[in-house]
């Protein structure tokens, strides 16, 4: 608001009004209208549950003040949250730079900053090791509902660890509840923020070096599992190729389930000293 040359915050604070309208920060902002109450909630997350939430009250406090607007704040609002204020003629505002206040003569918005708190505590509990267990099992079974007992056993996590990962789904509505249980329903948007916050390095690497060609260690690597019995995936450049034929690379990346050294033995690699 400092850049709004006809804008002067008058005054700011957390207080109750009439007991009535409850607020994180009430601020003040005096314009050649008038003065203009801005009611501000504050979340821990801007996902579209605690969004929804937000906006709710936020419309109550509107109802019982008079010339009030409404401001949802929080670290980071996902877009998703973002479009749930604007449809609602809430103002929201986060601490990555994106800002959306529409009200009398002010207008500022500033929109695709990226999540400075990406790799914050709540994300990596998300897609901490066993808690991915538990997206592995939804994202491999799309549509079908899990009541949270059945889906500790099958991704043989603690029904603690469930509980968390449900809940931070929830916040993202990116799964429906029921009678039924619990069932996925937004993979894609599930899988482009894990990719945003995945590191191959939060697995165990392993290097091995061979004086066969790219082509030839991927094929006898898939025969070698086979033969095994253990399952592989091809992945960074040697999975990309798979998809974009021009793609150029000089060493071969793949995930490998269980033990290795019968792997590498049967492919005719070294490991790496």
């Amino acid at each position: 608001l400092e850049s709004v040359p006809f804008a002067e915050v008058a005054e700011a604070g957390a207080e109750v009004r009439q007991d009535v309208v409850r607020a994180d920060l009430v601020i003040e902002v005096k314009l050649p209208e008038g003065l203009t109450t801005l009611v501000v909630e504050v979340k821990r997350s801007g996902q579209p549950r605690l969004a929804r939430n937000a906006v709710n009250q936020l419309l109550r406090s509107a109802e019982r003040l008079p010339k009030a607007y409404g401001v949802f704040a929080a670290p980071y609002i996902s877009p998703k949250g973002a479009e749930i204020c604007q449809a609602a003629g809430v103002g929201y505002v986060d601490l990555s730079g994106n800002c959306r206040l529409c009200f009398d003569r002010v207008f500022i918005e500033r929109t695709g900053n990226p999540n400075e708190f990406a790799r914050s505590r709540q994300l990596r509990s998300l897609y901490a090791p066993k808690a991915s267990r538990v997206l592995r099992v939804l994202l491999a079974n799309p549509g079908r509902a899990w009541k949270v007992q059945e889906l500790s056993a099958e991704a043989d996590v603690s029904l603690g660890h469930v509980s968390n990962v449900k809940q931070l789904l929830e916040d993202r509505e990116w799964v429906s509840s029921g009678k039924e249980g619990m069932a996925l329903i937004a993979p894609r948007e599930l899988l482009i923020e894990w990719s945003e916050s995945y590191s191959y390095r939060d697995n165990e690497l392993r290097g091995y070096y061979s004086i066969q060609g790219i082509t030839d260690v991927e094929q006898h690597l898939a025969e070698a599992c086979k033969a095994e019995g253990q399952r592989y995936a091809l992945t960074m450049f040697s999975g990309a190729a798979r998809f974009a034929v021009a793609t150029r690379y000089n060493r071969v990346f793949a995930y490998v389930e269980g033990e290795q050294a019968a792997i590498a033995s049967r492919v005719g690699m070294k490991a790496v000293p």
